[in-house]
C-alpha cells in the first residue's frame, strides 16, 4: 500500500499487547477506504487525502436536485438526468433565446 518508495512505520515492541495497542493508532498502519466498493487501501495518514478524492464517496448533487451520486459520476449526471441541468429551449432556432433547468422546460414550453 502507499506505493514501493512509501516510509512505514519501524517501530519495535517487546510484547504483542503493546504492538496492538500501537497499531491501533499508529499513523502508518495500513486503513481501507470506507466507501463502498472501494477497496483502496493506504496509511492511516494519507486516508483523508484520498477521501477527499475518493470517486466511490455518494455526494448530493451539486447543482442541488436532491440526488445522490457518486463523485465519479458527478460530471454526467450534471450533463445528463439532473433535473437541474440548464437547457436551451428546443424552440431556439425560431428566436426563443431561454435558458432553463431541464426539470421546467416542461412549464417553459406550455
Amino acid at each position: 500500500y502507499d506505493g514501493p518508495a512509501s516510509a512505514h512505520c519501524t517501530m519495535a515492541f517487546a510484547s504483542e499487547g503493546e504492538l496492538a495497542a500501537h497499531r491501533a493508532s499508529c499513523q502508518w498502519a495500513p486503513v481501507t477506504c470506507t466507501n463502498a466498493k472501494c477497496n483502496a487501501v493506504m496509511s492511516r495518514c494519507r486516508a483523508a487525502t484520498h477521501a477527499a478524492s475518493c470517486g466511490f464517496k455518494v455526494l448530493p448533487c451539486s447543482a442541488g436536485c436532491g440526488a445522490s451520486v457518486l463523485r465519479r459520476d458527478m460530471q454526467a449526471h450534471l450533463a445528463g438526468a439532473c433535473p437541474k441541468r440548464a437547457v436551451a429551449c428546443p424552440f431556439a432556432a425560431f428566436g426563443c433565446t431561454e435558458e432553463v433547468s431541464l426539470g421546467t422546460l416542461e412549464k417553459h414550453l406550455e
